[in-house]
């Protein structure tokens, strides 16, 4: 049952599997034995094996000895075009979290290929990342050099301050693809692939998307292998690029509709398969919902209507004093983004909860149990850390400078441009009274520590110039770490019991 409910998720009798090359001929840059031992050095350590039981360890600590006589397989199968067998693969089926156990729509597909293939994939990938990475909108954050959901949930903080400083409203799409990976028709991402690669590059990927095979395994049975070709192949590190490339081309396709209306692409947060479209205008985020899925559904994606967010950030003009109570009348605190809440507070203290069991642990860990007691200077002392906040400042600030580097060459970069948008004047007032914690305001609040009376009130002010030289920046850090209070009980920095008591008040 499980074998033919994988078998009809990844075998489509109605399309077509890639054809091999239909004219072998040498490549015009031959794969190298350099290639391969910088591709063999890249496969990590420990990784359960594919249909060919060899491990990554013999690749990559034999590597001077095979790389060569691959090298030359490799280049004389596409010269010929004898079969080079790469499409193997072993199927597993893992339970998602917290889904029903027995039924086949709770396993989550996990997929092992053999070590040779995905060194082959990591020497595609190599000499296609420059074109790829030109071929990308900057909206696109994953499976990118240097960039990560970090950046685009910082993205996310930026708009939210903005909305709780003005009186600005920012409509957020966030629309659900189903099994995207896996619905994808192979010949589309090849036929997107060849207006932005040469031939090699296209035989060579045209080489790892043919004659693909999965065989399930049951325990410690293998059933016999079935043919797959509604997918990228997944478990190797080419396939989440094809993917992102096939995306953009069809985003583009969705974009192009409304371009009249709205800069969508430009404005668009996505991360791999989760795309946020960041609207001024609710009308044009339901125009979106209606009509993207046709658009998508050309490109044999589908879009769960039923799964799409439709997020209003803002802030209330009459809002509580308790978080509380804040957080029901503006919803978007509990809005889910790439695994943070949009809210702040909820964001910090669901983190706390999930930290509790790792907390009980660490007790055991240090082997101190009740009724003995420990203080946190000799829990710091004792475990070779420091309090939270001076981790948290050095991340925040290390993310701050990673943006503004990655800012110079790509300016359009989202979470540089909501930055920048931020102390963009507004036509709409300010709210009045206290201004709320927002990330602005906290990085603000750590430059005060320094004694140069620096300040983040500008666009000018992101301290750009220094973010361009890494030793100055981190100096930087180094001196904001230096003046962070060390005092358990500075007032700026307020323990968590304190934080969960103000969370629970009221002011009448």
């Amino acid at each position: 049952m499980i074998n033919k409910h994988f078998q009809a998720q990844f075998a489509d009798p109605t399309r077509s599997p890639v054809q091999p090359d239909p004219s072998p001929r040498p490549l015009r840059n031959l794969i190298t034995a350099t290639e391969l031992c910088i591709a063999f050095n890249r496969l990590r350590n420990g990784r359960a094996v594919g249909p060919d039981a060899i491990p990554a360890e013999l690749l990559k600590y034999g590597a001077a000895t095979l790389a060569t006589p691959l090298a030359d397989i490799l280049n004389h199968g596409l010269q010929t075009g004898d079969d080079v067998h790469l499409g193997e693969g072993i199927l597993l089926g893992l339970l998602k979290p917290n889904k029903p156990a027995g039924q086949c729509a709770s396993l989550r597909p996990i997929v092992l290929l053999n070590s040779i293939r995905k060194a082959i994939a990591l020497v595609v990938l190599r000499r296609i990342t420059p074109k790829v990475a030109t071929f990308l909108s900057p909206h696109q954050s994953g499976f990118r050099p240097r960039r990560s959901t970090a950046d685009a949930v910082w993205a996310h903080r930026w708009i939210a301050a903005r909305a709780q400083r003005y009186r600005e409203r920012f409509y957020i799409l966030g629309i659900d693809l189903s099994r995207a990976f896996d619905t994808v028709h192979r010949d589309k991402p090849l036929s997107v692939l060849t207006d932005i690669l040469d031939d090699d590059e296209i035989r060579l990927s045209r080489l790892l998307l043919q004659r693909t095979t999965l065989s399930l395994r049951n325990g410690r049975h293998t059933l016999d292998p079935f043919k797959s070709n509604t997918d990228t192949p997944q478990g190797d590190s080419l396939s989440p690029v094809i993917f992102v490339v096939y995306l953009e081309a069809a985003l583009r396709d969705v974009a192009a509709q409304f371009d009249a209306l709205h800069q969508l692409l430009k404005d668009m947060i996505v991360y791999a398969d989760d795309a946020d479209f960041v609207c001024p205008d609710p009308a044009i985020a339901e125009k979106v919902h209606a009509e993207a899925p046709a658009i998508l559904a050309r490109w044999s994606l589908v879009m769960n209507t039923s799964k799409t967010e439709h997020t209003t950030v803002h802030r209330a003009l009459h809002a509580s004093m308790n978080c509380t109570d804040r957080a029901k009348e503006e919803t978007w605190h509990n809005t889910r983004k790439l695994g943070s809440l949009l809210g702040d507070a909820e964001d910090v203290s669901r983190r706390m909860s999930l930290a509790t069991a790792a907390l009980h642990l660490m007790w055991k860990v240090v082997g101190v149990a009740y009724p003995d007691v420990i203080s946190n200077d000799e829990l710091y002392e004792r475990t070779g850390t420091k309090p939270l906040r001076y981790r948290l400042l050095e991340r925040r600030w290390t993310l701050l400078g990673q943006i503004l580097r990655l800012s110079m060459t790509t300016p359009d970069l989202p979470a540089y441009r909501y930055m920048e948008a931020y102390f963009a004047p507004s036509q709409n007032p300010k709210f009045r009274g206290h201004q709320r914690t927002t990330l602005p305001v906290v990085l603000d609040a750590d430059l005060r520590t320094l004694p140069d009376n620096y300040r983040l009130r500008r666009a000018a002010d992101l301290l750009r110039c220094h973010a361009e030289d890494p030793k100055e920046w981190r100096q930087l850090i180094q001196s904001l770490l230096a003046y962070t209070p060390s005092e358990e009980r500075d007032p700026t920095y307020a323990i968590a019991t304190l934080a969960r008591r103000l969370n629970q008040m009221t002011l009448n």
